[in-house]
């Protein structure tokens, strides 16, 4: 099973249309083996998972508009028709009056939708929540995912189940909108917020900055610009159609301009997240660690050609001190929750750099981001 492979909302449609009048122990076992594999985290089942399960449910022959359904199962699907197929499968064997089956359902649906093609969720919304929904009433599902939201979101992934959770409500038509920990009141993983940056320069172009000193004027220019507090804001939002983006440049704390630019989904080239120096602690420790060896070994060995017992005792403190001053920058150092800048490139050649984002936050952004593409 590929995870390249991307499942389109026409895809979604269209499966569960051919799967309309599928045998209920052919979506039984595929919501079985799909649950299954979400528990072991397994991109694809096997064949001998599938055949024991098939036995279960009493399932000789699995063939759905023409695709051998055991087969998907067992070796993973191969397109995104055949993905949207199997989940369209799974979701009609969901029974809605089992509490149980429903938080399984939704814990495993949390796993295949952020980490596989599957799309169990935008499959669900379609059967339960779209406009040819069935006559089902799917309260009960809506309820748990409500419950299994992050109250209060730190860690990344957290924070990236908590943007799906409120998707999945908002399209449900029973969503209310939360706050998290690192963010402010009212903004969510479809908002950032950070200092304007400007872009990278790589290349030839930045060769050539950095040895005509137009990176060094550039430097000190900020600089002067930092010691009268002109400071450059910026927000990213996505809305239903585009991304909204607005910029603030304040002098002394006074607001001096405004802007705004609305872009579409279409002109998105490229977007990640950059850290600045994020290995700069390992080079210190590495540095202060040789500083204490060759310092100390100096005091060493002449605490052993003279005899004198503190230049011993303050060689192996240097020794120990550079070692432990190595561990603590490249252990114990605590940099896995910093600050990083979200770039996103658009057509034609625009560029927008917001630093001083919170990683979580930078995270969750670019993964609401990544499902408003596809």
């Amino acid at each position: 099973m590929s995870r390249d492979v991307r499942v389109t909302s026409a895809q979604v449609a269209a499966a569960l249309e051919k799967t309309a009048e599928a045998p209920e122990a052919v979506c039984a076992l595929a919501l079985d083996v799909l649950s299954r594999q979400a528990a072991g985290h397994l991109l694809f089942a096997g064949e001998k998972l599938v055949a024991q399960r098939a036995e279960k449910h009493g399932v000789d022959e699995a063939t759905v508009a023409g695709a051998d359904v055991r087969k998907l199962l067992a070796e993973g699907p191969a397109s995104g028709a055949e993905f949207a197929l199997v989940g369209a499968l799974a979701v009609r064997g969901l029974d809605l009056a089992d509490r149980k089956a429903l938080e399984e359902f939704a814990a495993h649906a949390d796993w295949l939708t952020l980490a596989t093609p599957y799309e169990p969720w935008d499959t669900a919304l379609t059967l339960f929540a779209g406009d040819d929904a069935t006559d089902a009433d799917a309260a009960p599902l809506w309820e748990v995912v409500a419950k299994r939201r992050p109250s209060a979101p730190s860690s990344a992934r957290e924070v990236a189940l908590a943007a799906l959770h409120d998707d999945v409500l908002r399209r449900a038509g029973t969503g209310t909108k939360h706050a998290t920990a690192d963010e402010g009141p009212g903004e969510d993983a479809d908002r950032i917020a950070g200092s304007l940056r400007p872009p990278p320069r790589g290349g030839l172009r930045g060769v050539l900055r950095l040895v005509s000193g137009w990176a060094l004027l550039t430097w000190i220019v900020r600089g002067l610009g930092a010691l009268v507090r002109v400071e450059g804001r910026g927000s990213l939002t996505l809305t239903e159609g585009a991304i909204r983006f607005e910029r603030h440049l304040s002098l002394f704390g006074k607001p001096v301009l405004q802007g705004k630019r609305t872009m579409t989904y279409r002109a998105v080239a490229q977007a990640g997240r950059t850290t600045r120096l994020p290995s700069v602690h390992l080079l210190v420790g590495a540095c202060l660690l040789a500083l204490g060896v060759i310092a100390g070994g100096t005091f060493l060995f002449e605490g052993v050609r003279s005899g004198e017992t503190y230049l011993l005792l303050f060689g192996a403190a240097l020794v120990l001190g550079g070692a432990a001053l190595d561990l603590g920058l490249s252990v114990l150092w605590p940099f896995k929750r910093g600050r990083v800048s979200v770039d996103v490139l658009t057509r034609p050649g625009r560029h927008v750099v917001l630093s001083g984002v919170d990683e979580a936050h930078a995270e969750a952004f670019l993964r609401a981001l990544a499902k408003r593409l596809r």
